[in-house]
C-alpha cells in the first residue's frame, strides 16, 4: 500500500518552484511506495494584490522581479526570465489551477495518462518563471499544453461541464478548512505532519522513510 502524501502549491509561488526538483527527486526515490496528490492553494488568487500588499513599498513588480530572479539563481539551477512579474503579468494563478484540476480529473478517469497532471504543472510553472508568460491567459495555457505533449480535448470537456471548477471550489474549501496558507505545503499521516516552505530534500526523504 502506497503512503499517501497531499503537496500543497500555487503556480506562481517562487518557493513551490524552487522546490519542485525535490519533489522530483522524491517520486523518483521511492515510487510506488508514495501516492502524491497534488493540490492548489490559492497564494496569488489575485496576484496584484498580493504583490501590492508585500512589495508596494519596495519597489513593487520591479523589487518583487529582483527578489524572484535572486532566489532563484541563489538556491537552484533553474532557469528564470529577467523579466518575470513585470512582463506579460498574470492577474491571478486561478486559470490555471482550474485547468490542473481538469487534468486531475482527467487523469483520474483514464482519459489522461498517469503523471500527466504533475507534467502539466511543471510546464506552466516553467511558463511562467523561465519564459516570463502569462499563464492566466487561456492562450497560453492552451499553447503550453499542447507544447508539453498533453491532450487539451479532455481538459476543455471537464471545463465546460463545470467539473473543473468544482475540483477547483473543492480545493479551496479544503485548505481553509486545513488552514492551509503557505505554498508549498506537504502533509503526510493524515496531516499530522506538515513540511512547508523551503524544505531541504534531506528532511523530506527523512519524514517519508519514517512514515513508511
Amino acid at each position: 500500500m502506497s503512503l499517501p502524501i497531499s503537496h500543497y502549491s500555487d503556480l506562481l509561488c517562487v518557493w513551490a518552484y524552487v522546490t519542485q526538483p525535490r519533489v522530483d527527486q522524491l517520486q523518483d526515490t521511492f515510487g510506488d511506495a508514495i501516492d502524491l496528490g497534488f493540490h492548489y492553494v490559492p497564494v496569488y488568487g489575485a496576484a496584484l494584490d498580493k504583490v501590492d500588499e508585500h512589495w508596494g513599498r519596495k519597489g513593487g513588480l520591479a523589487g518583487y522581479n529582483r527578489f524572484v530572479t535572486g532566489l532563484v539563481d541563489e538556491l537552484t539551477d533553474l532557469p528564470v526570465h529577467e523579466g518575470v512579474w513585470v512582463e506579460n503579468t498574470p492577474a491571478s494563478s486561478a486559470p490555471g489551477h482550474q485547468w490542473l484540476c481538469a487534468a486531475r480529473l482527467a487523469e483520474a478517469d483514464d482519459a489522461l495518462p498517469a503523471g500527466a497532471t504533475a507534467k502539466l504543472a511543471w510546464a506552466l510553472r516553467k511558463a511562467f518563471f523561465a519564459e516570463a508568460r502569462n499563464i492566466a491567459d487561456h492562450g497560453v495555457i492552451t499553447e503550453v499544453t499542447e507544447t508539453a505533449g498533453v491532450a487539451v480535448a479532455p481538459l476543455l470537456e471537464r471545463m465546460r461541464d463545470g467539473r473543473a471548477q468544482a475540483a477547483f471550489s473543492a480545493d479551496l474549501a479544503e485548505t481553509r478548512a486545513m488552514n492551509i496558507r503557505i505554498s508549498p505545503t506537504m502533509t503526510l499521516n493524515e496531516d499530522r505532519q506538515r513540511l512547508t516552505g523551503n524544505v531541504s530534500y534531506d528532511v523530506l526523504e527523512a519524514n517519508i522513510r519514517a512514515m513508511l
